[in-house]
């Protein structure tokens, strides 16, 4: 690892279900030269420490990055050869190697919940909505979405974009902190809106608060169908405007039979909440590595021929989503 991901403080930990195929990490830049792979994270490459611009015949250089299009930093698009590059990892299901915030696990044998169990659960919330954000002002333009849904039915926000406060959190100890057991115990849903609207970014919040039994509402069902199983969201989409999502959660709240209908996929599926997701991901490029150590010389994938075309010009983002959403 050329520098570290966020507050992850990746290590051999990360390669611990794929122990057999021999992988390690370092960030011991003396070993340069014989590592099978350098990896990059994209948001804070610095410009004057850059990885040698000529790798070694039988490496691979690797693209990784775990933000949407809207947040990239531009050294890789202005300061890198197309062919800098000869993989890349991000959240995107389309990536060489993919690494989720998390994923959904099939469950064998599915549980057996019972409907009073279920609806014991929902009866002891006693709120409806909360959002949590850092962040304001989003590409995504989310803010407007929830104060337009605020004017028909109640949203708790706590963080910076609201009056409510919570302390902040880390990738590693978000579903452990007082306000998330709190937002478990008491609201049945929760917003669950990114900075971004782009295709594939469902972060961490998503799998870290299945266990919480509140049910999200995502801003659009095609960007959350291939990664969430049926009867497991609410789409803004879906709906004509927020009112009318208003109305719907109105409808949940006093029809607590129907409201865990959103509760039922659980006995089928569990969340692998992060790390999870990059655990997958690192053993995924390991074996990678493995399976390229004969080959010889390394050739830039598809996708890492050209990073701005791939990421950019691929990333299917959507900007002013929540704006959108709106109407007239």
């Amino acid at each position: 690892m050329w520098e570290d991901y966020s507050d992850a403080h990746i290590s051999d930990e990360y390669l611990k279900y794929c122990k057999e195929l021999n992988c390690h990490v370092t960030f011991n830049r003396s070993f340069v030269k014989e590592s099978a792979a350098i990896v990059h994270y994209d948001r804070t490459l610095n410009p004057n420490d850059l990885p040698p611009r000529k790798r070694q015949p039988h490496q691979h250089y690797v693209f990784f990055l775990m933000e949407s299009a809207h947040y990239v930093s531009p050294i890789a698009f202005n300061l890198l050869q197309k062919d800098y590059y000869t993989l890349t990892m991000s959240f995107r299901r389309d990536s060489d190697i993919y690494s989720p915030f998390g994923y959904l696990k099939l469950r064998n044998p599915p549980l057996k919940t019972s409907q009073s169990t279920w609806l014991s659960i929902a009866v002891s919330k006693r709120k409806m909505i909360v959002w949590a954000a850092s962040f304001c002002g989003t590409a995504s333009q989310r803010e407007l979405f929830v104060a337009e849904l605020q004017k028909y039915v109640k949203v708790d926000v706590y963080g910076d974009c609201g009056p409510l406060k919570c302390p902040k959190t880390t990738l590693i100890n978000m579903q452990y902190t007082k306000c998330e057991k709190m937002f478990k115990k008491n609201y049945k849903f929760y917003i669950a809106f990114e900075n971004s609207a782009c295709k594939d970014f469902v972060t961490e919040k998503i799998f870290n608060r299945v266990e919480s039994h509140m049910v999200p509402i995502v801003p659009k069902r095609s960007f959350y169908e291939p990664l969430l199983p049926e009867g497991s969201f609410i789409a803004a989409d879906d709906f004509e405007s927020p009112k009318e999502l208003a109305d719907y959660i109105y409808y949940l709240n006093s029809n607590l039979t129907a409201y865990v209908e959103y509760y039922k996929w659980k006995d089928y599926y569990e969340s692998i909440p992060f790390p999870g997701g990059f655990h997958m991901g690192m053993c995924q490029l390991c074996g990678r590595l493995r399976a390229d150590a004969d080959i010889g010389a390394i050739y830039p994938t598809e996708s890492a021929t050209d990073i701005r075309k791939w990421y950019i010009g691929r990333s299917d983002c959507i900007p002013s989503y929540g704006k959108s959403l709106i109407g007239d």
